[in-house]
């Protein structure tokens, strides 16, 4: 997907399925957006499903066939870029997004930058490593393989929101 000589990944830790952390975990429909708060106390009580090949799209009927999960040691708030790049040394960033009609198109590399669209709501993915020469973050979403390159993309720094001073939240989630 990108020149791994440029792409800086975090770690290999294990990829959380993001379906279940929304639906299952912090109780929500893909509708509504979560709040970091009530997403690391939620998931402090209840263990995270690994990511799995049925993660896309996330079936909700699917939260108590979650087979391999992971509990949550602590969590904390990424609210800049270089606390970003610090911390992906260490694994991945869920992170919300302000979700436009547009970023349903992103196909294969490019990098999206919102162009067209009303906005829909805020979404989920998670930041897995960035690109710097590209200026862009490379993310995993949860909303199927048709997306981007087979469910994983490149998002342009600075986009809908993106851990925005005054915008949206990124959360590390670290396992026990």
């Amino acid at each position: 997907m990108t020149d791994m000589a440029t792409a800086k990944l975090g770690r290999a830790t294990p990829l959380l399925s993001l379906g279940h952390f929304h639906w299952c975990v912090a109780g929500h429909d893909c509708a509504s957006e979560l709040d970091p708060n009530d997403a690391v106390k939620a998931a402090k009580a209840t263990p995270v499903g690994v990511q799995q090949g049925s993660d896309y799209p996330y079936d909700p009927a699917s939260c108590r066939a979650a087979q391999d999960v992971v509990r949550l040691d602590f969590a904390y708030n990424v609210t800049s870029f270089p606390e970003a790049i610090n911390t992906l040394q260490d694994g991945p960033i869920i992170v919300v997004i302000d979700l436009y009609q547009d970023f349903w198109e992103c196909k294969s590399k490019q990098i999206y930058r919102q162009r067209w669209g009303r906005y829909l709501n805020r979404h989920t993915i998670a930041i897995i490593g960035y690109d710097a020469g590209a200026q862009c973050w490379i993310v995993r979403n949860s909303q199927g393989t048709n997306w981007g390159y087979k469910g994983f993309g490149r998002v342009a720094f600075g986009e809908c929101n993106i851990l925005a001073p005054t915008g949206n939240w990124g959360l590390r989630l670290v396992l026990a």
